[in-house]
């Protein structure tokens, strides 16, 4: 791949969402002119009702007067219609260590342009601390939904990526799909209501700064070889789509293992699986560092020999932290659909008609 598209490269890194198109209306007609008359003597007007006191909704922050434009951020930069404050920063996250090299962080770099966004004031994030949660919650039950797929990605899938084959591109579009329920946390957080357009594109904007950096930083690594850098561009271009899908997965199964005899006997383990893997069990009990958990955690879903078993007992970690199983903001909670409750139900329905109900590895998914 030629230098001169680094940089468009870089921008769909950031911004990989499609383009939605938006269908005018027609115009409507003008009605046609009342004819004059005299209206009769009107009678004395009523009091005007009290105003109503305004109801918390999820613009938190946002003024809610404000007309919200349908079209993605991405969309609205890409047509000139938002600019960035004067002297804003958007080199403000590229930082290099004695070496110079990117600093690499140890969270999501969405999460991390959120954060340091400077038009996004500390108060305003701590009000919006709700609806990260409620973030969360909606990525950490996506993670026990497709526990398969960020397993794989978890295991390092996304290093070996190979843009020549078309198939495994179309794989990796597929698990990044499904790993990224809410999207790009900027244009969620925007399109909840939650920040302006302005502030969204900032985030987008040092997001996509430090995208560009690292980029080169990887072409850089593969030295001159254009193969070696096209394969590097589309590594770092799908585990950046991931990144904060992995974040939140890891954290998961770090909790999971923090509490794992209590997410056992809630889980209600089948007797033969249950025996079968009091090893692994034991293994994570005596984990320490978060590596270690994460490592022994990973043992033991991988020695579990069906994928519902394997479900329920991650969601066990998430019941445990949020007993409610949703974040309420204004009107909106995240209404988890497990697909392990599903297939459950399923098999109790086999199972009463008398058919037999096997162990399944993994769910069943489109062929790779």
């Amino acid at each position: 791949m030629a230098l001169r598209n680094l940089g468009v490269l870089a921008v769909v890194c950031g911004l990989a969402i499609p383009v939605m198109g938006q269908v005018a209306p027609p115009p409507t007609e003008a009605p046609p002119k009342t004819p004059e008359y005299t209206p009769p003597e009107a009678p004395a007007p009523a009091p005007a009702p009290a105003t109503p006191a305004v109801k918390p909704d999820r613009k938190v922050g946002v003024d809610p007067n404000k007309e919200k434009s349908a079209e993605m951020v991405v969309d609205q930069r890409r047509q000139g219609k938002l600019e960035l404050p004067e002297g804003f920063n958007s080199t403000l996250l590229v930082v290099r260590d004695e070496n110079g090299k990117l600093v690499r962080y140890d969270r999501p770099l969405a999460w991390i342009a959120y954060e340091r966004n400077p038009m996004i004031t500390p108060e305003r994030r701590q009000e919006l601390a709700p609806a990260m949660r409620r973030r969360v919650i909606m990525y950490e039950i996506a993670m026990v939904n497709n526990l398969d797929l960020i397993m794989k990605v978890d295991q390092g899938e996304f290093d070996s990526l190979d843009y020549r084959d078309r198939r495994t591109i179309a794989w990796a579009e597929r698990v990044k799909r499904q790993l990224r329920p809410g999207g790009m946390l900027s244009e969620w957080l925007y399109s909840q209501g939650y920040v302006t357009a302005e502030e969204a594109a900032g985030c987008q904007e040092l997001a996509n700064k430090y995208a560009q950096a690292a980029l080169v930083e990887a072409r850089d690594a593969a030295g001159d070889d254009r193969i070696e850098q096209t394969l590097a561009f589309t590594r770092y271009f799908y585990k950046s789509q991931v990144d904060e899908s992995l974040y939140v997965y890891r954290q998961l199964i770090q909790r999971t293992a923090g509490r794992i005899q209590e997410c056992v006997d809630k889980a209600e383990l089948p007797a033969d699986i249950y025996a079968g893997i009091q090893p692994q069990i034991e293994a994570v009990k005596a984990a320490k560092t978060d590596d270690e958990k994460r490592a022994t955690m990973t043992a033991l879903l991988e020695a579990i020999p069906d994928w519902v078993v394997q479900h329920r007992l991650i969601d066990q970690a998430i019941t445990l932290e949020y007993p409610d199983r949703s974040t309420k903001v204004g009107e909106h909670t995240v209404i988890p659909v497990m697909a392990y409750q599903v297939e459950t139900a399923h098999r109790k329905e086999k199972a009463a008609k008398g058919e037999q109900v096997q162990y399944q590895k993994e769910p069943p998914r489109p062929a790779r």
